[in-house]
């Protein structure tokens, strides 16, 4: 029975060891992977901003000179709104890897939540309900960075749930905390896709780059918070955000 036993804890300890040994090794190409992206990002970003810039000169000239002409406006908004996508792609990308220094205040999480909520388009159908938000303790960070967090969130809500649906942020009060869940009444995320949300380069959507989320847990670490995604009761995705209360 000795003997037995002593097979059986030797068998338990190597599979930890094996278990152990293989989330270090994933964590180092994690880490490696991030490390040769920051450093693609930081030179191609800045790159990439110069030929965009003339691109907006040269169209600003454009427009000037095609006014009457139904046809060429439509082709130059086009234009526009696609160079404003890529400036924004590229400004996601600079700020996953940029380390500025926040602009800390004290801040009502519902001023936070009304300032995303302007910011984000989404078609009539589509309703954004603010729940609890104005029973919470106030939160130190930085203004610019949070209301980012939270449109990047709603914008994804309002993408997966399509042209009709609902959107909420539901607030609540934990001990030292504020709870903000972000849910939607869309498809939700499968398990597979799930584990790996939070990492760069990895979207559900069609035309997506992987970055909003991302952009979204740095910002939530450095306010010393905390992210997580489950499925939503009845259907559809929730993000909860986890924020240290000001309690003074």
């Amino acid at each position: 029975t000795r003997v037995a036993l002593g097979r059986l804890l030797d068998l338990e300890l190597a599979i930890m060891l094996h278990t152990y040994r293989e989330d270090l090794l994933a964590a180092q190409s994690r880490h490696e992977r991030l490390a040769t992206f920051g450093q693609l990002v930081g030179s191609m970003g800045h790159e990439l901003r110069n030929p965009l810039g003339v691109m907006e000169t040269s169209l600003h000239i454009l427009r000037g000179r095609t006014q009457g002409d139904e046809r060429a406006i439509k082709h130059v908004e086009r234009i526009g709104t696609q160079i404003h996508v890529a400036n924004k792609i590229i400004s996601d990308l600079l700020d996953m890897i940029r380390d500025r220094p926040l602009a800390r205040e004290t801040l009502t999480v519902d001023e936070v939540l009304d300032a995303a909520v302007t910011s984000v388009t989404r078609p009539p159908s589509v309703a954004i309900d603010l729940e609890g938000l104005k029973e919470l303790p106030k939160v130190v960070g930085d203004r610019g960075q949070l209301r980012q967090l939270f449109v990047n969130l709603l914008e994804n809500a309002v993408q997966a749930v399509g042209q009709t649906g609902r959107v909420a942020v539901v607030g609540s009060r934990l001990e030292g905390q504020v709870r903000l869940a972000v849910e939607d009444t869309g498809p939700g995320v499968d398990e597979v896709t799930a584990r790996r949300l939070f990492e760069p380069l990895i979207t559900t959507k069609e035309k997506g780059v992987g970055l909003g989320l991302a952009l979204v847990k740095r910002i939530v670490e450095r306010h010393d918070g905390s992210i997580s995604y489950e499925p939503r009761p009845g259907g559809g995705a929730r993000f909860v955000v986890r924020l240290p209360a000001h309690e003074h």
